[in-house]
């Protein structure tokens, strides 16, 4: 068994055990059958309201497994480095706000119910979990224009404070570009089963020519490869976008905007 199987286990068990607990739901790549021994494990833990002010959720991770530290990353979720060196993601919520779980309908399609439920005590975790059964990015045009429109806002950013002479900083925004250029390749691909990661196993999950062209608008910390990264990312959107557009799934015309930005760029 792997180090983040028996994690997984007994997470399930403590939660089980703790009868503050009223469901846990775990993601990430365990529930999708691509676990390894390099994954983390990701878990939303729901508990009684009148008890979750008084929960320790520190001290309840590391009863878990002994960890080395627990702390809150930028984006507010609780991540514990395990003395096993297995890094876990975690987030804790009252009970009446499971119904979270909905908002996630066509960022995440996870066909299996029965891997993503740990525990469920009154049986309302799987009611919302099945929600995000079947809700596939390509059927939700909106994940497209979404990732179109952020392109196009940090190529401008990026670009702006490259001119002002802030060259790491628009080599920063760089990862912004990239990653929302990736979810555009996914989409005209139907390959969207890693749309939240997009570059996870990318390798092996798109065509070569559209890795090449992500290849492109990389750069190391340099001005020369900086300035062509973004000037080919902006030729990599005009052509996915062409793409997208003649499959009828963007709904915008940005003829204009693209001209300006090649005037802007130039």
């Amino acid at each position: 068994m792997l180090k983040q199987e028996s994690l997984i286990q007994a997470v399930q068990e403590k939660g089980k055990a703790d009868a503050r607990i009223d469901g846990i739901w775990m993601y990430g790549s365990f529930t999708q059958g691509e676990g390894d021994a390099y994954s983390d494990v990701e878990f939303y833990i729901f508990v009684q309201d009148d008890t979750f002010a008084a929960l320790d959720t520190a001290a309840w991770i590391a009863e878990v497994y002994p960890v080395y530290t627990t702390f809150f990353n930028d984006f507010g979720t609780q991540v514990a480095i395990f003395q096993n060196m297995v890094r876990g993601e975690f987030h804790f919520h009252t009970a009446s706000e499971m119904a979270m779980i909905d908002g996630f309908r066509g960022a995440i399609d996870q066909p299996d119910i029965d891997a993503m439920c740990l525990y469920d005590k009154a049986g309302t975790l799987h009611v919302h979990l099945q929600s995000l059964v079947g809700a596939d990015p390509l059927s939700m045009g909106e994940n497209a224009q979404h990732a179109a429109d952020n392109m196009i806002n940090n190529l401008l950013f990026g670009w702006s404070v490259f001119m002002r002479g802030e060259i790491a900083r628009s080599h920063e925004l760089l990862w912004y570009v990239q990653r929302y250029y990736l979810q555009l390749v996914r989409i005209a691909q139907s390959s969207t089963a890693h749309w939240l990661n997009p570059t996870r196993w990318l390798e092996r999950e798109i065509p070569a020519e559209y890795y090449d062209a992500y290849a492109g608008c990389t750069a190391p910390l340099q001005k020369q490869a900086i300035r062509q990264a973004y000037t080919t990312a902006l030729d990599n959107l005009k052509s996915i976008f062409a793409q997208l557009t003649a499959q009828g799934v963007l709904l915008k015309d940005y003829a204009v905007l693209f001209t300006e930005l090649e005037k802007y760029m130039a």
